[in-house]
């Protein structure tokens, strides 16, 4: 919708409102709403209507010809804006209005209907909500947004941040220009932040501008001043006081000292940290290396995956706990841009990165969200990846020749030196000494002879020198070997069901349950399933949600599958295929595989489409293994 239109929603017939007021609430500067307000005349002119100006007064609506006016309102009316962008405008409108505001004034100002606005309240509130703010409504009195200026600044700068990404024309001079001066400051000083992080601090220097003008100040208590101060000492300090400075020197505005603070809070929690950047002078602290540490013993605890003796994750997550603890500290929201793409693609490390912080939830009493979590789970991501040969499963090989034990070992040898990273060779032998072989720990045979008689393992011919072709047939093998093992030996036919459940918690009563009759599970089992609930949200979208213990109990890996007839909340996201997996204290030979299947299923609508309309433990094999083989 053209901006001018949207002009028009704010300008009353009853009433003036200033061109300041109007360039505050749509985030343009006062020359760009002059410009707006011209063109909108030149659209009104052939509808009965004008927006006049008064001296010292403002600019006011004046209807000439009410029926011709009438015609044009219902176009208004019906233009293309969606629920968010309704539920945007109405939230920046009660945030920056300075009265009460009745109900009908507001559908008459926004130009919506009294039944639309009604239905997008409910939205509105959600989102303000989100920002520890409230509608206080009083009948014959109106409508006015209540709580603190911090949640008040935070819920601005995230509707200003939505209309940055989504529409550049509405940024405004005065965001670009603080956003030039930002940027030279941290340049300056080598102090190295993100690009997004520039744009959220020109965002919020925009609005605390505007919130000062306007009397609303942000107070903070001596104490945390005082531990402002100590905390953040040397390059924050420097460069926050150059950029505050800056700014009041170019908008004759002046920030109290509680203003100077949290921006200095802000700057802070925006530093990047990485080891490249170390030097003989950055200080990691005992306690957040202690903490790190802690939140990778949850890990190893919930998913039998040891990182805590990984030096570069334990210190790089030190480092990275320091701006996060003062974003926590401090209620500075954090944008990960990444965050859906991470949930998505990174499952297992998403996964492990909620249990991780939950430990900073029971410790320092901070709730994690979802933003945060997904920065956690790249620094976990890359070291699952440092760390592949020892988190991948690798399979037994037998390798049978008929050449000799010489020949046996030289394949054997150039086996392990081009699948090493996946393979275990557990013997080699002769055919015909097959017979007396222990295939329960044996995953494939590579043989240079002809197989004659069956045995319980996938044959894969190869020749004595291994030629091209022959690493290709084993490559081939292992994905489609693997994958379909997995999908075949973990969907147990027993522990498939179908059903309709009205929530989160009567369907991981009924899978515990069921799976407590087919696996050797402490009594506590569901419980421990719940306590992994409340650290975080065990839904990744796409309708998938698997959840599992805190805590690894059991021998074996388990894993059940509820389909849903129809989806159900599962902690904010739709669940319709529902994953419960027990993994066990004994070394996971299928966890990463499982996982990438997973990442695969998250990614493919067309798959979990197929399994919602599955019917049979067959079907769901089926599927699941051409899953597992595209993920492979």
């Amino acid at each position: 919708m053209r901006r001018y239109l949207e002009l028009l929603g704010l300008i009353r017939e009853d009433s003036y409102v200033t061109t300041s007021h109007l360039a505050q609430v749509l985030g343009v500067s006062s020359r760009t709403i002059r410009s707006d307000i011209a063109q909108l005349n030149d659209e009104l002119r052939t509808w009965g209507a004008r927006v006049t100006s008064t001296p010292r007064k403002g600019v006011t609506l004046v209807v000439c010809n009410r029926q011709r006016y009438s015609l044009y309102r219902p176009e208004y009316e019906q233009s293309d804006l969606t629920q968010d962008e309704r539920t945007r405008q109405i939230a920046e409108y009660l945030l920056t209005v300075e009265k009460p505001v009745l109900l009908d004034d507001l559908a008459d100002m926004l130009h919506f209907s009294r039944s639309t606005l009604k239905r997008d309240m409910r939205e509105v509130r959600q989102l303000l909500g989100e920002f520890d703010l409230t509608i206080d409504n009083r009948a014959y009195h109106g409508m006015r947004v209540h709580g603190e200026e911090v949640g008040i600044r935070n819920c601005l700068a995230h509707l200003k941040r939505v209309v940055c990404l989504n529409n550049d024309s509405a940024e405004g001079d005065e965001l670009a220009a603080l956003r030039a001066i930002v940027t030279r400051q941290v340049t300056d000083h080598h102090f190295q932040i993100s690009d997004i992080a520039v744009e959220n601090l020109a965002v919020h220097l925009y609005i605390a501008i505007k919130r000062v003008r306007m009397g609303n100040r942000i107070e903070l208590d001596p104490q945390m001043i005082s531990e402002l101060a100590r905390e953040t000492k040397g390059g924050s300090m420097d460069v926050a006081t150059e950029i505050l400075e800056q700014v009041e020197h170019a908008y004759d505005v002046s920030f109290p000292q509680g203003e100077a603070y949290n921006f200095l809070a802000r700057l802070s929690g925006k530093q990047i940290v990485s080891l490249d950047d170390a030097t003989a002078n950055t200080i990691v602290t005992e306690e957040n290396t202690r903490l790190a540490f802690s939140m990778l013993e949850r890990v190893r605890e919930s998913y039998q995956i040891d990182l805590r003796y990984d030096i570069e994750l334990v210190t790089t997550l030190a480092m990275h706990l320091a701006p996060l603890r003062t974003r926590m500290k401090y209620g500075l929201p954090s944008v990960n841009p990444l965050l859906d793409e991470i949930r998505h693609s990174y499952v297992l490390a998403f996964s492990m990165a909620t249990v991780a912080c939950s430990v900073l939830e029971g410790e320092l009493g901070y709730d994690v969200p979802a933003d945060e979590v997904a920065y956690v789970a790249m620094y976990l991501s890359v070291a699952l990846d440092r760390h592949r040969d020892k988190t991948d499963e690798k399979d037994n090989v037998l390798v049978v020749c008929g050449s000799g034990r010489a020949s046996s070992e030289m394949l054997a040898h150039r086996i392990r030196d081009l699948f090493g990273r996946y393979l275990n060779i557990v013997g080699t032998t002769s055919a015909h000494e097959l017979g007396r072989v222990d295939f329960s720990d044996i995953d494939y045979a590579f043989s240079t002879v002809t197989i004659e008689h069956p045995i319980p393992v996938p044959i894969v011919e190869v020749s004595t020198f291994l030629a091209d072709r022959d690493v290709s047939n084993i490559t081939r093998a292992l994905s489609e070997g693997r994958m379909s093992r997995l999908a075949t030996e973990l969907i147990n036919p027993n522990l498939v069901f179908w059903g309709s459940f009205e929530s989160k918690e009567a369907v991981i009563s009924f899978l515990c349950r069921k799976m407590k009759d087919c696996a050797d599970l402490p009594d506590d089992f569901e419980q421990l399933v719940l306590e992994r609930e409340e650290a975080g949200t065990t839904a990744f979208g796409n309708l998938v949600a698997i959840a599992h213990p805190i805590r690894a109990v059991g021998a074996e890996d388990i894993l059940a599958l509820a389909v849903l007839r129809h989806p159900i909340d599962w902690g904010g996201e739709d669940a319709q295929l529902v994953f419960l997996l027990s993994i066990g204290q004994k070394k996971s030979r299928g966890l990463a595989s499982f996982y990438r299947m997973m990442n695969s299923l998250v990614g493919s609508r067309p798959y979990v489409e197929r399994l919602i309309a599955s019917k049979s433990v067959e079907e769901v094999r089926r599927t699941l293994r051409l899953v597992a083989e595209a993920g492979a």
